[in-house]
């Protein structure tokens, strides 16, 4: 039997934890290309991991992590958005940013270009990369916390939902509000809790609810397709596989995926794992 040949790709994972710790870990995604004889299928891929440090990096619990492969941001219980440059096999700090008055919450950068960050006072802030100048502050006055963002493709538009369950649209060039409305419908099952995303076009975007997602399109406020769960929803995404796009979540009580093309959303497929 002949050696089979591999190609490997390397990610250096963040980690934030309830007590202030930062933790990065070095994964490893090994593609196996195997001769005939083999026993395993062509295209098997091997996870393997690494530990590589492990530091104080707040006082408080850390809430979210975000990084562009250049940066890394991280927010929590202190209020203080903390800034890490990423090099080889550490983090190297080289900034805080001290606006915000509330627990920070979530977190999201655009490319190189901007980080938006969100806390429980209901604002959330645009910073542009560059010189980490604050650009906009956006706050709705009567939505309370924001649980989350998502930055459209364009990077002229952010949805975010709040604690209210009100989702506002807001236009990123302006610093304005294009849009608000109640996340929850009629037909709807569970309460907005958590994540909102745009698909990669731009053109329809994920509520999570607490039993299900819906999909909406950005020409009508009613969703096009609710995918339902019998276990609580924990995450999801758009999946871009070639030409076709994917819906997927995975849910606390083992079901792993259900999809539909993006194109119509009505063609539901559930699987459970």
């Amino acid at each position: 039997m002949e050696p089979s040949t591999t190609t490997s790709d390397r990610y250096l994972v963040s980690l934030g934890a309830y007590d202030g710790n930062l933790f990065g870990v070095h994964l490893k995604v090994k593609k196996t290309t195997y001769q005939p004889d083999d026993d395993a299928a062509p295209g098997d891929k091997g996870f393997f991991s690494k530990f590589k440090f492990a530091f104080k990096a707040m006082e408080g619990s850390i809430r979210c992590v975000a990084s562009n492969g250049r940066f890394l941001a991280i927010g929590g219980f202190d209020e203080v958005l903390k800034l890490f440059s990423i090099q080889r096999s550490a983090y190297v700090e080289v900034g805080e940013l001290v606006d915000h008055g509330g627990t920070i919450r979530c977190l999201e950068f655009f490319r190189n270009d901007y980080l938006l960050s969100g806390s429980e006072d209901g604002e959330i802030f645009l910073w542009r990369v560059k010189g980490w100048d604050l650009v906009h502050r956006l706050r709705d006055k009567k939505s309370g916390a924001v649980v989350s963002m998502a930055v459209h493709p364009s990077g002229k538009l952010c949805l975010a939902v709040y604690a209210s369950s009100h989702m506002v649209l807001w236009d990123l060039t302006k610093g304005k509000s294009k849009l608000k409305k109640k996340v929850k419908d009629e037909g709807t099952p569970g309460q907005a809790n958590a994540l909102v995303k745009w698909d990669r076009l731009g053109t329809h975007y994920l509520v999570l609810l607490s039993r299900s997602v819906a999909v909406f399109s950005i020409t009508d406020d009613k969703p096009v397709c609710v995918i339902a769960f019998d276990g609580k929803v924990v995450d999801f995404d758009f999946i871009d596989r070639r030409t076709v796009e994917l819906v997927t979540a995975g849910s606390d009580d083992g079901s792993s995926v259900s999809n539909a093309e993006s194109s119509g959303l009505d063609d539901v497929l559930v699987v459970a794992g």
